[in-house]
């Protein structure tokens, strides 16, 4: 006797307690076979989504990627819940950038902080406070990755551009 047999043949033995403990499986069944259908029918309907709403969506989405760049805990789940999307159709739609989700987040805050060491009016804010309200919780973590995005740290960047030197270009 196979092992589903036995579940069909104990099962077909085995009486329910109450008829209310019954109905209450059944009904969490239905409910789990309805919400599964839904999700499947939203996630299709979201995939074969025209390609203007899905840039305009992509859109909605990288405006909401730079309105919280500060928050150190962005993160895919989190974006996704706040524009209802799941987190994989979230990095379907940015592969299609050629970038993943944090790839697009990582290089959005090194363009801030490239801007903002340029900027004269920030001379005297230390790099470490540029770097952390942009969403650098780790200063070596963010001078590594500055480093390799501009081919410079980030001081030294920042000296070239307040000398009127053109700092290179951020790296793409």
């Amino acid at each position: 006797m196979n092992k589903e047999t036995l579940w069909l043949t104990t099962r077909a033995h085995t009486k329910p307690h109450t008829r209310q403990q019954q109905g209450k499986l059944t009904l969490h069944n239905a409910v789990d076979l309805a919400s599964t259908m839904i999700r499947h029918e939203l996630a299709a309907a979201v995939t074969a989504e025209p390609a203007g709403q899905k840039r305009v969506r992509f859109e909605s989405i990288a405006a909401y990627i730079d309105e919280h760049l500060q928050d150190p805990d962005l993160t895919p789940s989190r974006i996704a819940a706040a524009n209802f999307v799941s987190v994989r159709y979230l990095h379907a739609i940015f592969s299609e950038t050629g970038e993943t989700v944090g790839t697009w987040i990582r290089t959005r805050r090194l363009d801030r902080c490239a801007r903002e060491l340029r900027d004269p009016r920030l001379a005297n804010v230390p790099v470490s406070v540029l770097s952390h309200r942009n969403g650098f919780k780790n200063q070596s973590y963010f001078s590594q990755l500055f480093k390799e995005y501009t081919g410079r740290a980030p001081a030294e960047y920042r000296a070239a551009a307040l000398a009127g030197l053109t700092p290179r270009a951020p790296r793409t």
